[in-house]
């Protein structure tokens, strides 16, 4: 039997109205029903990621252990001012996950777009 696709689902904001935990806990339930996928779900106020991301210190074992078990993420955030909240870059930059693209939809803001554009990070090693 092959092994289960390993997706991580990223709350991208830690605030503390955030609105955008719903959508990433329904994200979470929607994969946990898929057959031959377990999903973990990442909060970043759960984790303790001192500095800036770039040095051995600042990373937390345990979300170090998750990210090197996944084969996928599924980034779930919202935008702020054209971008993505600094929680969430520094999960990214804690394990140097690269971003393809980013599907960015805004409801409820002036900015009512959907915008597809590449964000470009690498992941080492």
């Amino acid at each position: 039997m092959a092994q289960p696709l390993q997706i991580v689902v990223i709350e991208g904001t830690t605030r503390v109205k955030r609105e955008s935990i719903h959508a990433a806990r329904l994200v979470e339930a929607v994969g946990k029903d898929f057959d031959g996928i377990e999903v973990t779900f990442v909060d970043p106020g759960d984790f303790d990621l001192p500095g800036d991301g770039n040095d051995p210190e600042g990373k937390d074992p345990k979300y170090t252990a998750i990210t090197a078990k996944a084969d996928g993420f599924f980034i779930v955030t919202p935008e702020y001012n054209h971008s993505f909240p600094g929680s969430l870059k520094r999960l990214l930059d804690s394990e140097h996950i690269g971003v393809e693209t980013t599907l960015q939809v805004v409801r409820d803001g002036a900015r009512r777009e959907a915008v597809v554009r590449p964000v470009e990070l690498s992941r080492a090693g």
